[in-house]
């Protein structure tokens, strides 16, 4: 039994532990859809702060094959009831970011695999005898059509060693793997090229065909888009799927399809051309290679791959409700300097580093420091006003004196940016909720 449930594009795997505990198959197929998305979002480190993620409940219905999404709400709701997940809303307009329990998961894994040991207790038994039966006479037919299977007498020469066989002209190559210095057994049928046969270490011999890159055919009006987009440093190799999604989504991009089932974006659906692609390109070069522009976090673009940039249901700035488009928005917006982001929280930061811990920061450090606490203070803000914290200067105030009791006047911008400051400041101000 597997241990772990999980989804991709290709397949949906649902553990049956937890399957059996929660004695229903689409909860179960909508928890293993979310627990894959998580899993793929983590491999690239695209998950929020606190290990959340957003998804569309459209989406994860067309992914289970759910015609009406809007039981998909029902299905995470006992889900959430259960304490497997927490769903939490955030931004403007509202979106839902899931949480997964990996502790209440293992626990339901458990509980499920326990109950489906009882059930599959007495399989081997019942089959045992009715394999003793069978054998007791050998006219008799076996109970409902149950028939003994043979086994075929095999040999195995002592040591091992791989013999190439070309018996068979129509094949190119024949691997057959076998023990003992003698050859193979004539009337044993040759294996193919990548079968191993009874090869006791596959670490010592693997036979495996490598498949020639599939060929990719790029229009001539984009390939001035595909070297910009590796001139930027994405660069897709050739004849990978990866290359071949970025040209279909930049061939429907210039025909003016690729927008039309794009959740939001239906008035954006017309033809643009290869010029306005280049011009888009241009800006988002800017915004992920030039640290004085923003975003100051530049992790999730270094990752963006073409097929992305047009669309990608993890773009949550986007103005569309299911996701975003860096191409319509480098193409309306130009890139923004990272001191224009927050210029009076920027300056404000550095005034009180310079007064608390004596040290003069760099404005760009200063400018992510800002960032940072503006994103936070809109993430926690209804939790900070409870507790005093009224304006996001206010926040700076006492963050700075959370670090002055801390070490004593002994700190510089880095500690602003540090790891588990989040954690301490909230219980420097009564504890996190």
């Amino acid at each position: 039994m597997g241990h772990k449930g999980f989804s991709t594009d290709s397949y949906l795997k649902i553990n049956d532990g937890v399957l059996y505990a929660l004695d229903d198959l689409l909860t179960a197929a909508v928890l293993s859809t979310l627990r894959g998305l998580r899993d793929t979002l983590l491999k690239s480190n695209l998950l929020s702060e606190d290990g959340s993620f957003y998804m569309q409940r459209e989406r994860i219905a067309k992914r289970i094959c759910v015609k009406k999404p809007d039981t998909i709400a029902k299905h995470c709701k006992k889900l959430s009831e259960l304490g497997l997940l927490t769903m939490e809303y955030k931004g403007m307009p509202r979106r839902a970011f899931f949480n997964l329990n990996d502790d209440v998961y293992e626990q339901f894994n458990r509980k499920g695999v326990e109950q489906l040991r009882g059930i599959d207790s007495g399989l081997e038994k019942s089959q045992q005898d009715i394999i003793e039966t069978n054998s007791q006479g050998t006219t008799s037919n076996p109970p409902n059509g149950l028939q003994r299977p043979t086994k075929r007498a095999t040999s195995n020469p002592p040591n091992g060693h791989i013999t190439n066989l070309n018996n068979n002209p129509k094949e190119e190559s024949v691997l057959s793997v076998h023990k003992g210095g003698a050859e193979p057994h004539p009337k044993k049928r040759p294996q193919k090229v990548g079968r191993c046969v009874g090869l006791e270490d596959l670490g010592k011999a693997k036979a495996v065909r490598v498949a020639e890159p599939a060929h990719v055919t790029i229009p001539k009006s984009l390939e001035p888009v595909v070297a910009k987009w590796r001139e930027i440093g994405v660069a897709h190799a050739d004849g990978t799927k990866t290359l071949r999604l970025g040209v279909r989504a930049a061939r429907e991009v210039c025909s003016g399809k690729f927008f039309l089932d794009k959740i939001g974006y239906a008035a954006k659906a017309r033809q643009y051309t290869a010029e306005q692609i280049l011009r888009a390109m241009g800006v988002f070069d800017t915004m992920r290679n030039d640290p004085d522009y923003q975003p100051t976090n530049k992790t999730f673009l270094k990752r963006i791959t073409l097929a992305d940039f047009f669309y990608s249901p993890f773009v949550v700035n986007g103005n569309g409700p299911g996701g975003g488009s860096l191409f319509l928005q480098c193409l309306r917006t130009p890139a923004k300097p990272v001191q224009a982001s927050n210029p009076g929280m920027t300056e404000f930061v550095c005034r009180m580093v310079r007064k608390h811990s004596g040290t003069d920061p760099e404005p760009e450090g200063a400018a992510r420091v800002a960032n940072k606490m503006m994103r936070y203070w809109q993430r926690r803000e209804r939790w900070l006003k409870e507790r005093g914290v009224a304006t996001p200067k206010r926040l700076v105030v006492t963050w700075t004196e959370m670090l002055n009791e801390r070490y004593g006047g002994r700190w510089d911008l880095g500690n602003l940016l540090g790891r588990g400051m989040e954690e301490a400041y909230e219980t420097h101000l009564g504890g996190v909720q």
